[in-house]
């Protein structure tokens, strides 16, 4: 859904003879609710035929690979209205916005320190900041590498890119002040770039930098002595993606 419109000179599609079927998740780039998806085939031949099942209830053997159980058509009509009202001009400036509103997002990060990226796959920390950003590996070829998706949509605002941004290098500043790494945790700090304030950053850095300072707090306990009590999880407090 992005290709198309946004680099309509990169032959990805039926141009190349070894493209059998194209999918898409309508959800992502199709700008309607999940649960829709399209798949193309390039001839009927390309259709596997464990895909395809039979039903005679009409009387008839009639062919057929939909879904074989009863699901609403809203999102299929949602995407007709889209596709009516946006057109081939509307879909091409939204997903360029889409597209540099992903540059951005991926020049600042590339700006904090593209070394601390080689490190732990620590993808349950921004959760505790809201996000949902998963780590996994590449297909069977690549599976040595392990990267982190983060999906750019239309709804995806500047803003949110910023909180993310700013979310990720105190995450990042957080765990390598746990394992000891003073001189990244002095190149983190120093990466905070004023661009990215956003309309919650001066609360939500002074709760990361109260935890960055001690990941431990001391109480004492009725006898004197002190007593070690784990840190509470930071709350989900802004939209996840």
């Amino acid at each position: 859904m992005v290709a198309p419109f946004v680099f309509p000179e990169v032959e990805w599609d039926f141009r190349l003879e070894q493209v059998r079927s194209i999918n898409t998740s309508d959800h992502k780039y199709g700008l309607v609710l999940p649960g829709l998806g399209w798949v193309i085939w390039r001839r009927k031949e390309d259709l596997p035929e464990d895909l395809i099942f039979h039903v005679n209830y009409l009387g008839v053997d009639e062919p057929t690979f939909n879904f074989n159980f009863s699901r609403s058509a809203t999102n299929v009509i949602a995407q007709y209205y889209q596709f009516l009202r946006l057109g081939v001009d509307g879909y091409e400036r939204i997903m360029q916005l889409s597209v540099d509103k992903a540059k951005y997002v991926a020049e600042s990060l590339t700006a904090i320190d593209e070394e601390l990226f080689i490190s732990h796959s620590q993808h349950d920390k921004p959760f505790q900041c809201g996000w949902i950003i998963r780590a996994y590996t590449l297909a069977a070829n690549a599976n040595d590498i392990t990267v982190c998706r983060i999906v750019v949509r239309e709804t995806f605002t500047r803003n949110i890119a910023s909180i993310l941004i700013e979310d990720i290098r105190l995450t990042l500043l957080r765990l390598t002040d746990e394992h000891g790494h003073e001189d990244l945790v002095n190149s983190l700090k120093a990466a905070h770039n004023s661009k990215h304030h956003h309309r919650r950053s001066t609360q939500h850095r002074q709760k990361i930098d109260i935890r960055v300072r001690s990941n431990k707090y001391i109480t004492g306990n009725q006898n004197g002595n002190s007593k070690v009590k784990k840190k509470h999880k930071h709350p989900t407090v802004h939209t996840i993606c």
